[in-house]
């Protein structure tokens, strides 16, 4: 509808028509496209329609049979998200541990930059469960300084 008095002009789409009028070329981006577009409002999709990325498995469980800070405190993270842990806490390692002070390397300077701003507060929550003489988790990279 067309703007009046300093007024926007509106616009309006119809779905059911370019649903109706693309309907033929459905075909052309694949059958799953076709069958998930011919669903009606509200119908479940089939066993198998979600595709999983190509070399994405879901991360292992730490090894716990270490026994030490980080590798217990791993595990209490891997329990809480796994997802989290395979994409960023799974890469970390231990550097160096010196009394109440607890140095973890990240792979990249992105990666530990990432951790800091976004997960450092559980990770030191894991670490202080596991080791409350623990009272600052640090993350350091290759080239940066200790």
């Amino acid at each position: 509808r067309p703007g009046a008095r300093g007024r926007i002009t509106a616009y309006g789409l119809r779905i059911d028509r370019v649903l109706e009028d693309t309907r033929p070329a459905w075909a052309n981006v694949g059958e799953d496209f076709q069958a998930r577009m011919g669903m009606s409002l509200g119908e479940a999709p089939q066993q198998g329609a979600v595709v999983a990325f190509p070399g994405r498995t879901p991360s292992a469980p730490p090894d716990l049979s270490r026994g030490d800070v980080w590798s217990l405190a791993q595990g209490l993270l891997y329990a809480e998200d796994t997802q989290s842990y395979g994409a960023w806490l799974g890469a970390l390692s231990v550097h160096r541990q010196t009394g109440d002070r607890l140095l973890l390397m990240a792979p990249s300077r992105f990666h530990a930059h990432y951790v800091q701003t976004h997960l450092l507060d559980r990770v030191t929550r894991a670490v202080r469960s596991v080791e409350s003489g623990v009272d600052r988790v640090a993350l350091l990279y290759p080239g940066s300084e200790t």
